[in-house]
């Protein structure tokens, strides 16, 4: 939200630009709070506008809101010393934990209760929402939190959850979330060590979004038709709920309904199935399926790779020289080098699976046509001698 243009431009190609919401934010501003405040100069001295009502301060008071507010439900009970009540908590996306209160005979006691809609539905009521004053003092780590914050009917509490040496941090946790994530909701990223294949350090909940749309161009371009030829799968994907942005994480397993979205626009069959039965393909892959899918996943990848201006060996050497860099475009550097490093290693992966499906396929191949080669002596041997017995008989004639 307060990076300068040149810096936004780094992160060129990741999930976290469109996430930002700086436009919507601005739209606001100008069209609902701008507004209000010059409507009641009673309230707001119009002389206090350029200092106290500016764009930057409504960046940063709202920044300070969402970074410290939770979502919480009303207190169900009869009364707020009802430790027997049920209660759950539901945060923003990625906030920070909060758990139950343990209590003397070990059963855990809770305090505040979360539903959606009876339809089962999210919504978010305003006035659920509560400020956490000093919640944010704690840093985060992946897999390193000894400290969450507790509820009680009256109160929250921050409670080690191990023991802590002196001069050790207090790591809080915000749910473990990709650095995408962290760096756009908290303005800071995550490195810790990595499994082999991946990278010497990272996050390890980093992720790869691969959108629907992208693989709908790649598909119709492939095939040589227009997007709109398969316009109705889509609406039916998206009316079933079906989501429209696929993720890929440190595995680089690809994910299933990626795979039954594939499915979909690729087979005639599966799409008449899928409507019939008002259910997505299975993403079972078969070897069939294999040879007939993985090509477009990897030119899927191509794709999403094509969209960060760098490669990937140029932000390898320059995260070798990232003390050079300031700590935005550091930061920046690391969560596309994580998507990366995973788009990568998914390609790598599908890859080899397409090769060995391949070698498999042909070697089948092969048995079966050196199989048929002896029966086919066989009948060129018994046709010839066919021949000449009927020759014999012409002769004789019989």
């Amino acid at each position: 939200m307060f990076w300068s243009e040149d810096e936004l431009k780094e992160l060129e190609g990741t999930a976290v630009l469109e996430k930002i919401g700086k436009e919507e934010a601005e739209r606001d501003f100008r069209e609902k709070l701008i507004p209000m405040v010059l409507s009641r100069p009673n309230l707001f001295d119009p002389a206090h506008l350029p200092s106290y009502y500016s764009l930057e301060n409504y960046h940063r008071m709202g920044s300070r809101i969402l970074s410290r507010s939770f979502h919480v439900e009303r207190w169900r009970g009869e009364g707020i010393e009802s430790a027997q009540e049920e209660a759950e908590v539901r945060q923003n996306y990625h906030s920070m934990d909060v758990d139950k209160i343990e209590a003397e005979d070990g059963e855990a006691e809770e305090a505040w209760r979360w539903d959606g809609d009876s339809d089962g539905e999210e919504t978010e009521d305003p006035s659920d929402v509560a400020m956490v004053p000093m919640a944010d003092m704690l840093n985060a780590r992946y897999g390193s939190e000894n400290a969450k914050l507790f509820y009680e009917p009256t109160e929250l509490k921050m409670i080690t959850t191990k023991p802590i040496k002196a001069g050790e941090q207090i790591y809080n946790t915000y749910g473990n979330p990709p650095n995408s994530g962290l760096l756009r909701e908290y303005g800071h990223v995550d490195l810790v060590p990595f499994p082999a294949g991946v990278g010497r350090e990272g996050n390890p909940a980093d992720i790869a979004e691969i959108r629907a749309d992208l693989i709908v161009q790649v598909v119709s371009a492939s095939l040589g038709v227009d997007n709109d030829t398969f316009k109705e799968r889509i609406e039916w994907w998206l009316e079933e709920g079906c989501d429209d942005t696929f993720v890929v994480g440190t595995d680089f397993e690809l994910p299933d309904d990626m795979v039954s979205f594939l499915k979909l626009l690729l087979s005639l069959e599966d799409w008449e199935r899928a409507r019939t039965k008002d259910k997505a393909p299975k993403p079972k892959l078969d070897q069939d399926a294999k040879l007939r899918i993985l090509p477009y996943v990897l030119s899927v990848i191509e794709r999403r790779m094509a969209r960060y201006p760098t490669s990937l060996d140029h932000d390898e050497t320059l995260l070798a020289l990232s003390s050079t860099l300031s700590n935005n475009m550091r930061n920046a550097l690391i969560v596309r080098l994580g998507e990366k490093r995973i788009l990568a290693g998914c390609a790598s992966k599908y890859r080899a699976i397409l090769e060995e499906v391949k070698s498999t396929s042909l070697q089948s191949k092969g048995r079966s046509e050196s199989g048929k080669a002896p029966i086919d002596q066989k009948k060129r041997k018994r046709g010839k001698a066919d021949a000449n017995e009927e020759e014999t008989r012409k002769r004789s004639g019989r």
